[in-house]
Parts: structure tokens; sequence; C-alpha cells
């Protein structure tokens, strides 16, 4: 099972929503043997501040659900 995360969805929710969401998604992915996610297609503008913040979002994340 894979997960994709789409660049325009990172640029366009703020970081609670980001958070929220992938706790949800970590917590349905723990039913599956292998359960992997994907950053598809990283653009320019993620490039910047906002990649480096969803980095850090999504391994606290994945602290909180394992």
């Amino acid at each position: 099972m894979n997960c994709l995360a789409f660049p325009y969805w990172v640029d366009t929710h703020e970081d609670d929503e980001i958070r929220e969401e992938l706790l949800r998604i970590m917590d349905v992915g723990k039913k599956f043997k292998s359960f992997n996610f994907c950053l598809w297609d990283i653009d320019p503008r993620l490039g910047e501040e906002k990649i480096f913040s969803f980095h850090d979002i999504f391994c606290q994340c994945a602290e909180k659900a394992s």
C-alpha cells in the first residue's frame, strides 16, 4: 500500500492540517504489512521552506504513530 502526497496539497494546507491528516493516514496504514509514503513530483515552490517543514511534521507523526 502506498500513500502519495502531492506538492499542491502540502503547499495549500497549514502545518496543523497536514499533521492531523498524516496521523490519520498513518493510523490506517498500521493495518497493512507494508505501507509507504511518497511526496510526488516535488516542485520548486516546495524546495524552499515548506518541504523542510513537511519533513519535520512527517517525522513527528511517524514517531507518534509507532
